[in-house]
């Protein structure tokens, strides 16, 4: 019986992939949908990073009300807090990656903007505009372009494995202290190495040594300094899938 499925599905596929081909042929021969927008970031795995930011910005500008967004997601019953906030908007609709509705939309929305790259099946359309945001680049300071050299490495998050986590490690060089900021979750620290010492609105500075571990409450201004000769490395866990950053003294906020 196993045989005879795998045999079907060889003769099957490569009827499939022509099939696939021919529809994707027919959307490209449709007008292209004036004043539509198709976001997709991390090749639909969440409503994330610089497309989100501008979708919500189109979406609350008075003059941009005659927009109709199309958001592409991988799996959407990963993103329920998201689908739950639009689901009644009217010009909000969602498309499954890779689906035959994300293929014709991509064929047919006259905006496209993307943090990273789309299918190698996709070729732009005359009349389209593709905006290609990159994911960060130049909006966020990462590795050695950080202030004084702090070094960030990203773990675990949505975008890379569907994790409803973020963490991270962040390394210190001597001397280094960071800004006192808060986050709009709550975040774990563990020291990995290095002498530091952690600081809060309540907290006076504490001596922190490898291996001991500090909760930050959601909201709560912090900070960590590194007290040695030596870098200091830390692992920051966070219960959330996007995290705010807020700096206390200048008032800037980034959301990683």
């Amino acid at each position: 019986m196993l045989q005879v499925r795998r045999r079907l599905r060889r003769l099957i596929r490569p009827l499939w992939v022509l099939w696939s081909a021919e529809l994707r042929a027919v959307w490209r021969r449709l007008p292209v949908r004036r004043r539509t927008v198709l976001y997709e970031s991390f090749a639909g795995n969440g409503a994330l990073c610089n497309p989100e930011a501008i979708f919500r910005e189109l979406l609350r500008s008075p003059d941009m009300g005659d927009l109709r967004h199309i958001w592409v997601l991988k799996a959407p019953r990963r993103h329920r807090g998201f689908l739950s906030e639009f689901a009644n908007h009217p010009r909000v609709r969602f498309v499954r990656y890779r689906s035959a509705g994300y293929f014709r939309a991509l064929a047919t929305s006259e905006y496209l903007i993307n943090n990273a790259t789309f299918p190698p099946e996709f070729s732009k359309r005359a009349s389209q505009i593709y905006v290609n945001t990159w994911h960060g680049t130049p909006l966020k300071r990462m590795g050695y372009d950080m202030p004084n050299g702090a070094t960030v490495r990203p773990l675990v998050d949505q975008a890379s494995c569907g994790a409803r986590i973020k963490t991270n490690t962040v390394t210190f060089p001597p001397g280094y202290a960071v800004e006192f900021h808060r986050h709009d979750c709550n975040e774990m620290i563990v020291v990995l190495e290095g002498d530091c010492a952690v600081e809060t609105e309540t907290l006076p500075q504490t001596r922190l040594k490898p291996f001991d571990t500090v909760s930050v409450e959601a909201g709560t201004w912090h900070r960590f300094l590194n007290l040695g000769t030596t870098p200091f490395t830390l692992l920051a866990i966070y219960d959330a899938e996007r995290v705010e950053r807020t700096l206390r003294d200048s008032g800037m906020t980034t959301i990683d």
